[in-house]
C-alpha cells in the first residue's frame, strides 16, 4: 500500500490538469476503483448463483413430485369440472380434402393442411394459425348436457386452455364454446326425433 504518487501520475495529472492534492491508494497493484468494481462483479455473481440454484433446487422438487406422483399413476383420472370438457385436439381437420379446380387445376381448398405464408418480419415460409381446431372429447365434466367422451367437437382456438398434464397436449373447452359436435346417433341424444 502506498500513498505518494509516482513521477507517472503526478506527470498524468499536470496533463490532464487535475488540480486534486487526493490521495490514491492502490492495494496489490490496483486502485480503489478496481477493488470496488470487482466486489460489484463478485455480488452480482452470487445474486445470479443464487437464482441459479433456487431454480435448479425448484426443478429437482418438481421432478421428485413427478416420479412419486408416476408411481401411482395407473388409478390416476382427469376430470374437468363443472360444464368443461377436456379435449385431444387433431393436428390437422380430418373432415376436409383437398379440392383442385378441375379446369384450372388450381388448389381451391387445402383440405385442412396448414397453409403456409412468407414472413415479412424473417423472410421465412410460417405456417398460418388455425383459428377452428378439431379434437376428441376425452372426459366431460358433470354438469355437461351436450357433449360426452368420444365426441368429436370443434372450437375457437381461442377458446382454449391448455391443460399442463404430462404434456398429453390437452385442451380444456367449455361445452357452451363448441362450435358443433360430431359422433353417431346424435338425434337421439338431442331429441330431435
Amino acid at each position: 500500500m502506498r500513498n505518494e504518487l509516482s513521477e507517472q501520475e503526478k506527470l498524468a495529472r499536470q496533463v490532464s490538469k487535475v488540480d486534486s492534492d487526493a490521495i490514491f491508494f492502490n492495494v496489490n497493484d490496483k486502485t480503489l476503483d478496481e477493488h470496488i468494481d470487482n466486489m460489484k462483479r463478485e455480488k452480482w455473481n452470487d445474486s445470479v448463483q443464487k437464482i441459479e440454484d433456487k431454480f435448479a433446487n425448484h426443478e429437482t422438487k418438481l421432478q421428485e413430485a413427478a416420479d412419486e406422483y408416476a408411481k401411482n399413476l395407473n388409478g390416476v383420472q382427469i376430470m374437468p369440472i363443472a360444464n368443461y370438457v377436456i379435449v385431444r385436439p387433431f393436428k390437422e381437420n380430418p373432415f376436409q380434402k383437398v379440392k383442385v379446380d378441375p379446369s384450372s387445376g388450381l388448389i381451391i381448398d387445402l383440405g385442412g393442411m396448414v397453409p403456409e405464408y412468407k414472413s415479412n418480419e424473417s423472410g421465412e415460409y410460417e405456417e398460418a394459425e388455425q383459428v377452428i381446431k378439431v379434437g376428441v372429447v376425452i372426459e366431460a365434466g358433470p354438469e355437461c348436457k351436450w357433449l360426452r367422451s368420444g365426441d368429436t367437437i370443434m372450437w375457437a382456438k381461442m377458446s382454449e386452455v391448455v391443460v399442463p398434464f404430462y404434456n398429453f397436449g390437452f385442451r380444456l373447452v367449455n361445452e357452451t364454446r363448441a362450435i358443433c359436435v360430431i359422433n353417431d346417433d346424435l338425434n337421439e341424444r338431442f331429441n330431435l326425433k
